[in-house]
């Protein structure tokens, strides 16, 4: 067999291994994937003490504190935004639940190890900041039509004393003219 018959039946070798059927996988064993799964489980437990540790660390803090620590919420990782929306979305002085909200939905779109841990309390939070928004929209409506209404009762108390103004005038008798003497 000469250099160029080995050769082509060296690459038609080759070819044809190209072309077969990939090995089968191997079996990975049961054990391992409750493993893998027990250890998934306890870091999203370890990621959601740490998001309720914050959370409580948020309430021991002054409203000084408080506006020092929403000021430097920069992180764009799972965690990061979590923290910025529990931060904002604290119920106290100079919270910004529409802030806190921006921050949940990003988080909620992420991907990003521990974002798919962090999904059911981000919704939950989501869910809770979207009704204190459309309680405080409510609280500005109310607000509104009661300064609309205390205007029309001073519009009215206006007309009132007018009113009372023109009937205390008509109620006077009308001044007499000095009585004349009699002519002698």
């Amino acid at each position: 067999m000469g250099i160029k018959a080995r050769a082509a039946w060296v690459i038609g070798l080759a070819l044809a291994g190209c072309g077969s059927v990939p090995p089968a996988p191997v079996p990975v064993p049961a054990e391992s994937v409750r493993t893998t799964a027990v250890d998934r489980e306890g870091a999203a437990d370890t990621v959601l003490r740490a998001v309720l540790a914050y959370a409580q660390y948020l309430e021991r803090l002054g409203p000084a504190e408080l506006a020092r620590e929403r000021a430097g919420q920069r992180g764009n990782d799972p965690l990061g935004l979590m923290r910025q929306a529990l931060a904002w979305g604290s119920p106290r002085a100079g919270s910004d639940p529409a802030r806190a909200l921006v921050a949940l939905e990003r988080l909620l779109r992420s991907r990003e190890d521990p974002a798919p841990a962090l999904q059911p309390l981000t919704r939950l939070l989501a869910s809770e900041y979207q009704a204190r928004l459309r309680l405080e929209d409510a609280l500005g409506q109310a607000e509104v039509q009661r300064q609309a209404a205390l205007e029309r009762a001073a519009r009215a108390e206006g007309q009132l004393e007018a009113l009372e103004d023109i009937e205390r005038r008509l109620a006077r008798p009308a001044p007499r003219p000095p009585a004349r003497e009699p002519a002698p």
